[in-house]
């Protein structure tokens, strides 16, 4: 009896060493995959196409990039207002943080689990810039990208160049 116990021990010690083994493995080659995912470039769309008549009146409007509407080129340096307005209502925080508004994220996460549904995000203007270059299904998978990239852009960029 002794001996059947203790080759039952060392068989679950070893089994146990294997699963171990295999969960981090797992664990790093998911985390390679994930940041070699990762895109830390600034990649504006494409413009859509205005049509406009002689006179210029508008007349339609021909897709961009992924067959979106509503991209035009934006001036050198904005209007103040704009980026006053764009701000106040985004991201208050923008210039405070890397990327992430970790305040934001802990609000929405207690609201949304208090509520038992979505009540509110916490997507910074960096988050929103990575969501609109690489559209993704909205799951909380796609959020930790759109977070992650959201920090490398504004470690790459700078918050001015991203707004």
């Amino acid at each position: 009896m002794a001996r059947w116990r203790t080759a039952l021990t060392t068989w679950l010690s070893a089994h146990r060493r294997q699963v171990l083994l295999g969960l981090v493995m797992s664990s790093v080659v998911g985390s390679v995959m994930f940041w070699r995912s990762l895109d830390d470039a600034l990649s504006p769309r494409k413009p859509s196409h205005v049509l406009l008549d002689r006179r210029g009146r508008f007349l339609g409007e021909l897709p961009g990039t992924h067959e979106a509407y509503g991209f035009w080129p934006l001036p050198a340096t904005l209007p103040e207002k704009v980026v006053v307005t764009t701000l106040e209502t985004e991201d208050r925080t923008f210039f405070e943080h890397d990327g992430i508004a970790w305040r934001s994220v802990a609000r929405a996460a207690w609201q949304n689990v208090s509520n038992a549904r979505v009540i509110s995000g916490a997507s910074t203007i960096p988050m929103q810039v990575a969501r609109l270059q690489h559209p993704r299904s909205r799951t909380i998978v796609a959020k930790v990208h759109e977070a992650a990239e959201g920090l490398l852009l504004t470690r790459r960029h700078g918050h001015d160049a991203i707004l």
